[in-house]
């Protein structure tokens, strides 16, 4: 009986090592797979910040580069599927212009990441802000947002989304502000009626709404 008894012992401590060797198999292999996604995640991440940060150029720096004029470029931007379109203006990535500069061919999925980066210029940049367009100039001029590629001032996507949640959650939190981040936009869209109808809609000074509509308070 009592071997007996051992013999039943042994085999669930057996039983239970066995368990727990599998909890721990299991553990390690979901570790290893969120691990994996984790690192996927990081390195896409990566890629699209390297994608962005390689710059872009206009067509007349383009020209220059080339040794060509301006005109060819555009033809080439709107016939041949150079580079992309940006607020009306056709850019072309450094990638890209190297490859063309080198008579090298682009690779299609390099173009087509290129191609999904979201940019804004400042008068794009201040629609989505709520501001006026000469307060977002002085934005990338004073280096707050985006960056200069020759003479043209651009914002990526991610960028200017960080900065519209600052510029909300700050302009929101004046003590002395009684209007809100949306009555303000609403304000500077408003071209037809005047500084006083406004300025009684939201009980607010006539100069105020001036001021607001010129830029120059509630920047953020």
């Amino acid at each position: 009986m009592l071997q007996v008894a051992l013999s039943q012992r042994v085999s669930q401590h057996q039983s239970a090592v066995i368990q727990n060797g599998t909890r721990h198999k299991d553990r390690r292999a979901t570790g290893t797979q969120q691990d994996q996604k984790d690192q996927a995640v990081v390195a896409t991440q990566t890629t699209r910040r390297k994608i962005a940060s390689q710059g872009w150029h206009t067509v007349t720096a383009a020209a220059k580069r080339l040794g060509t004029t301006p005109e060819a470029i555009r033809r080439r931007c709107h016939n041949n599927g150079w580079g992309r379109r940006v607020g009306g203006t056709f850019i072309i990535s450094e990638y890209e212009l190297t490859q063309r500069e080198q008579g090298e061919p682009c690779e299609p999925a390099k173009i087509k990441r290129l191609r999904t980066v979201k940019l804004y210029t400042p008068r794009q940049a201040a629609e989505v802000l709520g501001l006026h367009e000469r307060h977002t100039r002085a934005l990338f001029s004073d280096g707050k947002l985006g960056r200069k590629y020759d003479s043209l001032w651009l914002v990526e996507h991610n960028e200017l989304q960080r900065f519209k949640r600052k510029h909300d959650a700050t302009a929101g939190q004046h003590a002395t502000a009684k209007l809100t981040v949306e009555q303000v936009r609403a304000i500077r869209k408003n071209k037809k009626d005047s500084i006083a109808v406004l300025g009684k809609r939201y009980k607010v000074a006539p100069s105020t709404i001036h001021r607001i509509q010129k830029g120059s308070t509630w920047k953020g």
